[in-house]
């Protein structure tokens, strides 16, 4: 615990009962802390934030719990075909640029831990693995938590952080409050040098990679590195280009490939990075057809492109990709008025019940979709295939991590060290089980009833 008695447990239970929640996550630049909470709690709240960069906990179970935490998430991450390519574009970088180094786990989220537990998660860059983080450094005589302690206090330091609060209160109360409570967060005075230098050179371009994926089916990704949108942001250079390639109506790109029967999505955008650096993707979902004509998917995008500057930049293209962005977010603040009461102090119940948000408006709902059955949907057919797989390698991969049970589906999977995503999948088993039934040869029910009732003493096993 730290000095206001505030263990993980402890911590946690105080967001959840004031209706706030906490997370973080990494990019290829900075770690990212953030929390919200009702706003009759902010007070305290930004004070017990700010005690995890005063004095954070960083206890030996801790820093073993993160440890696990991140070999699982890059476990989880080995059965993610974005991931893997993700890591073979970093491999195939310049080996001098720190982007070429190991990061699978580029993203990752925790939701309603203690920010101490957060500290300790970011300050390992290098998501790994239990190898890599436990067992080689013990088998060399190293420390982990030691080397954890000696990072953080060389290179968390007040000069090199920047803090946003957002509330209700005027400036001059809320200016007086961050410097009151932000003031102990140690400063080294720490020198920090940006990395200019682009991840790819002249030899790492005009390339062509072949990957076999996890995921059945074809897709086809292109790769350009240019300059960040940060530094054009009132341009928006590759919104403007994303807007064009990555549009679906008559005439674009994805129209004519569509009709070629050569794919059945595309979309376009600036893709990773950071300020000195990022990379501009067309990604393409392809059909067998598409697959067999890639050479050609490839020969159209670049003639599009080609289209592009020869018509040079219209201004009323430009107005229309920012209207388009504009007019999303605006349906979304009404919608948010409407069914949240558009307070933003603190989390309110919404004015209509979702059962009636859920109905058609020709009967009187909104017509809000409800994703929940669609969602569990598409997790029970991973279900299914689990089941019925043969010779598969993911199958084969999970089996090893979680072991099997009733020869169909694994064991149950732990809360902290298991796959978030396959423990939401293989909680459905049941549910499966509850709606399946089976059928025996081809005979016909009433005489399958006959044999039930002779072996089964008149018990019906079948649904």
């Amino acid at each position: 615990m730290d000095e206001f008695g505030r263990g993980r447990g402890r911590s946690k239970k105080y967001w959840e009962e004031h209706g706030g929640s906490t997370n973080a996550f990494t990019s290829s630049e900075h770690t990212n802390f953030y929390f919200d909470i009702n706003a009759d709690c902010f007070e305290e709240a930004l004070d017990r934030f700010a005690q995890f960069f005063v004095k954070p906990l960083m206890s030996p179970d801790a820093t073993t719990r993160e440890i696990k935490a991140v070999d699982s998430e890059n476990q989880n991450n080995l059965l993610s075909d974005g991931h893997r390519v993700y890591q073979l574009q970093k491999h195939l970088s310049s080996k001098d640029h720190p982007y070429h180094k190991f990061g699978t786990g580029h993203i990752i989220q925790y939701h309603l831990l203690g920010f101490s537990d957060f500290v300790i998660a970011f300050v390992i860059l290098l998501f790994c693995n239990w190898d890599t983080l436990e067992v080689r450094p013990k088998a060399r005589g190293l420390n982990t938590r030691e080397k954890l302690l000696k990072f953080y206090k060389e290179n968390y330091s007040a000069n090199l952080m920047h803090l946003v609060v957002y509330s209700k209160d005027c400036l001059d109360k809320a200016q007086t409050l961050v410097q009151s409570i932000f003031q102990e967060v140690p400063n080294t005075n720490r020198s920090y040098s940006p990395v200019t230098d682009q991840p790819c050179k002249s030899e790492h371009l005009q390339i062509l990679v072949r990957a076999v994926p996890i995921k059945q089916g074809h897709s086809l990704r292109l790769e350009w590195p240019i300059i960040p949108d940060l530094t054009h942001y009132k341009e928006g250079p590759s919104l403007y280009l994303s807007h064009l390639i990555g549009h679906e109506g008559e005439g674009s790109l994805f129209y004519i490939l569509k009709k070629l029967g050569w794919a059945t999505s595309l979309s376009a955008g600036e893709s990773g990075g950071g300020h000195h650096f990022s990379f501009f993707e067309v990604y393409i979902s392809l059909t067998d057809a598409g697959h067999d004509h890639f050479e050609d998917v490839v020969a159209l995008v670049f003639k599009y492109i080609h289209l592009l500057r020869q018509a040079g930049a219209r201004k009323w293209i430009f107005d229309e990709a920012v209207n388009v962005q504009a007019s999303v977010i605006n349906r979304i603040e009404v919608l948010r008025t409407f069914f949240w009461q558009g307070n933003e102090e603190k989390r309110n119940n919404h004015l209509v019940k979702w059962e009636e948000m859920n109905i058609s408006k020709k009967i009187g709902g909104v017509s809000v979709r409800n994703m929940k059955f669609q969602n569990q949907s598409l997790m029970m057919k991973w279900l299914l295939k689990f089941a019925s797989a043969e010779n598969s390698l993911w199958k084969e991969v999970i089996a090893a991590k979680y072991g099997m049970r009733d020869k169909w589906m694994t064991t149950e999977v732990a809360f902290l060290y298991g796959s978030s995503v396959w423990r939401s999948i293989s909680d459905l088993w049941d549910l499966v089980l509850e709606r399946s039934y089976c059928k025996v040869g081809n005979v016909r029910w009433e005489m399958a009833e006959r044999w039930l009732s002779g072996w089964t003493n008149g018990v019906d096993k079948f649904h």
